[in-house]
């Protein structure tokens, strides 16, 4: 865990949700947000069977957050985004397609503002926590630079149609057993700092045996096909203890924002958050890794 720039931030006890326990969640400066000993398992036994699996001292670490609430709810609609910059390394040509896509970027400071504490369930201004409403759920990534991994953000659909908008177009495509998947691949730049490139995908039909292009070159891998909406790719550069703060306009209806961030639960309509925090680099100073100047 980084060491904290700035004071330590309270720690605080997540609620229960779906048999997911999410505790000791520390806001702070470049500290991580769930404890060393990952939430969600449990060792009974005395003495551990195998070791501990070793973080690669060069490794890009990330701590990704996915969280519910009513899509009505003011903190989501507009408390957030008044205290979240929308503006970052994004230009506007961007975030006016990201927009037209139901889609909504925030970045925010190694400390997070109240609204965004909030959001977490662990702010000042949340002592009616609605445990069926607000869902937390979070894991800890360490990917070397340049590599990647997904982040699953919808429920498996029958079929779905989304509308994909451009200036020029609009077209809507339907897609059997699908859902959509958000690939994230960090890489560093300078010292401290590390660019975070999002690309939205649908992964759909029957999983079965597929041609996957591998880093050592073309291998056979089980999973569904892969439908990577790089016209929709996006970057942020964050700062170690920075966040990303992706999302929906839930009312671009039919986009792939809205299909990959928005579902309904007893009636009612409810929005996904996907936050991504950038928690350490790793010693690549003294490895050399660094392209540039440090």
């Amino acid at each position: 865990m980084v060491t904290p720039r700035s004071s330590v931030w309270r720690a605080a006890c997540l609620r229960v949700s779906h048999g997911v326990v999410l505790s000791s969640v520390l806001l702070g400066s470049g500290c991580a947000l769930f404890p060393a000993a990952e939430w969600g398992t449990h060792q009974t036994a005395s003495k551990a069977m195998l070791p501990p699996l070793r973080v690669a001292p060069d490794a890009i670490q990330l701590e990704v957050v996915l969280l519910e609430r009513w899509c009505d709810d003011p903190l989501l609609t507009r408390e957030v985004w008044q205290e979240v910059s929308q503006l970052g390394t994004i230009s506007a040509e961007d975030r006016n397609r990201l927009k037209a896509n139901g889609l909504r970027v925030g970045q925010i400071g190694a400390t997070p503002p109240p609204s965004v504490q909030n959001l977490l369930g662990i702010g000042a201004g949340n002592s009616s926590w609605d445990t069926d409403a607000n869902q937390v759920t979070g894991r800890r990534l360490s990917l070397q630079s340049g590599n990647e991994t997904e982040i699953s953000l919808s429920d498996p659909r029958d079929e779905c149609q989304i509308a994909f908008r451009s200036d020029q177009k609009s077209e809507t495509e339907t897609f059997q057993l699908a859902r959509c998947v958000m690939r994230v691949r960090p890489s560093r730049l300078q010292e401290g700092w590390s660019r975070i490139e999002f690309t939205p995908e649908i992964h759909h039909g029957d999983a079965r045996l597929r041609p996957a292009a591998t880093e050592q070159g073309w291998a056979y891998q089980n999973g569904q096909k892969t439908n990577a909406r790089h016209e929709l790719r996006f970057d942020v550069k964050l700062n170690v203890g920075e966040f990303a703060l992706v999302t929906a306009d839930p009312e671009v209806l039919g986009s792939w924002g809205e299909q990959a961030f928005v579902h309904e639960q007893n009636g009612r309509r409810k929005q996904r958050v996907l936050l991504v925090r950038l928690t350490d680099l790793g010693t690549a100073r003294e490895a050399g890794l660094y392209p540039g100047n440090p």
